[in-house]
């Protein structure tokens, strides 16, 4: 019996942090193609963002077509984040980095996914005037107020987590039964 109560506690505890990290900071949200895609606020570098992503059961947004990366930017332009100014801070994490690991790159063909996924020719065409200039192995979006690619050297104002939506609710059937199947066999060994 200690130890379900002890492991209970734990995934408790552990959802209750992962939910009270994740509403802290966050401040806009859309989803697109099955995806959900959270803006998060804070002043962070890429790598760090890159970690809080994944913290949140996501990993940093990954934009492949002309569509998706219209949809989420337009998606979360509106929440007063994305101001048409020239700041780092205008600017959001999503999850490309250099290909070759060597942290600065100005060949716009030498990026890749945190996923894997593909670098497309869109992604390559998608940097904004005289970007990738070698200052970052980060890639954000937002450059001077657009949908654009920058290579940006520090920290930005947030970054965008992306998600598998939850399939018609199946999900959340399945953690109802097995709360309910865990309260079934903590009662049973209670008695």
């Amino acid at each position: 019996m200690k130890n379900y109560s002890k492991l209970w506690s734990a995934v408790v505890a552990g959802f209750t942090a992962t939910c009270l990290t994740a509403s802290a900071a966050l401040i806009g949200t859309t989803t697109y193609g099955g995806h959900w895609y959270g803006l998060y606020d804070g002043s962070v570098p890429w790598t760090t963002a890159s970690a809080n992503a994944t913290g949140v059961g996501g990993y940093l947004a990954v934009l492949t077509t002309t569509a998706e990366n219209s949809a989420v930017y337009g998606g979360l332009i509106g929440n007063g984040f994305f101001q048409p100014h020239a700041s780092q801070d205008t600017e959001a994490w999503i999850g490309g980095l250099t290909a070759d690991g060597s942290g600065k790159t100005i060949n716009p063909n030498n990026w890749k996914w945190v996923t894997g996924e593909a670098w497309t020719a869109f992604n390559a065409g998608n940097f904004a005037p005289g970007e990738p200039n070698g200052d970052s192995s980060g890639l954000a979006i937002n450059r001077f107020g657009d949908a654009k690619y920058n290579d940006e050297g520090g920290h930005t104002g947030g970054w965008i987590v992306e998600k598998s939506v939850p399939d018609s609710g199946s999900s959340v059937l399945l953690l109802g039964v097995g709360l309910g199947l865990l309260g079934a066999c903590r009662s049973k060994f209670l008695k």
